[in-house]
């Protein structure tokens, strides 16, 4: 398994993201530029769009702003397949 240093919740950035997933954009690709060990958490559409960002593929279903059970699909996903992702992973730190 590669270095990571910071693990990057990503999930929320969706097809045309604003303000919060804007700056999660801005500051991944800041970080991997600097050298650090990222991984961001993202949809799929995400990580086929930017190859050059080492992720971890979540469904797309998971992405903001897709109706009531999507929502509630995506607290479920973050509460209990988030949380082993963050145990493969160890002491790290995850931005959201």
């Amino acid at each position: 398994m590669e270095k990571v240093d910071i693990l990057v919740n990503a999930t929320f950035i969706h097809e045309k993201p604003t303000g919060l997933g804007v700056y999660t954009r801005e500051l991944t690709e800041t970080l991997i530029a600097r050298g650090r060990g990222v991984k961001a958490i993202a949809p799929e559409f995400y990580c086929r769009e930017n190859p050059q960002i080492p992720t971890i593929k979540a469904p797309n279903f998971i992405a903001p702003g897709k109706g009531f059970i999507n929502n509630v699909s995506r607290i479920i996903w973050l509460q209990f397949k988030l949380s082993k992702i963050l145990k493969k992973y160890g002491q790290i730190a995850l931005f959201s």
